[in-house]
């Protein structure tokens, strides 16, 4: 009896730790719960910057990470749960039939500064193959010293 109440708590354990790695949470911002991430979404994360971006960023001295996920649920519900994490500012850019994005930061908005930004976009293109997707496009930034 006593082993099977022992089991039973490391297997409670276990579980509540499992479920709290995959909610995550991206440089202090909590994960998106219906954002998944996968090949073509890491393909895009791993995709340097290009032109006056690069440029900006190489001469700011930060070091930038990414993660990036997708999802097919509608811009609006995913900048609803952005919108409410604690620290986060921005907005809904363009919510069009077309085109779909929106904008939310923790410190400066921009590639020069230190800070974290969630940005969410469609369509989008896999870099490698220039596949478009229509589902929207999770990419957290963290620049840091």
């Amino acid at each position: 009896m006593k082993n099977g109440l022992i089991g039973s708590f490391v297997l409670a354990v276990m579980i509540a730790i499992a479920a709290a790695a995959s909610a995550g949470d991206d440089f202090g911002i909590p994960s998106y719960p219906g954002g998944r991430s996968d090949g073509e979404t890491k393909e895009v994360c791993a995709a340097p910057d290009m032109g006056i971006i690069k440029e900006r960023a190489e001469q700011s001295g930060l070091t930038t990470s990414k993660h990036c996920y997708r999802t097919t649920d509608p811009l609006a519900k995913v900048a609803a749960f952005y919108k409410k994490q604690k620290g986060l500012t921005g907005a809904v850019l363009m919510d069009e039939a077309e085109t779909k994005s929106a904008t939310f930061c923790r410190g400066e908005c921009n590639e020069v500064s230190v800070g974290t930004s969630v940005a969410l976009s469609a369509p989008w293109f896999v870099p490698g193959t220039m596949k478009m997707n229509n589902d929207l496009l999770i990419v957290i930034t963290n620049r840091k010293k």
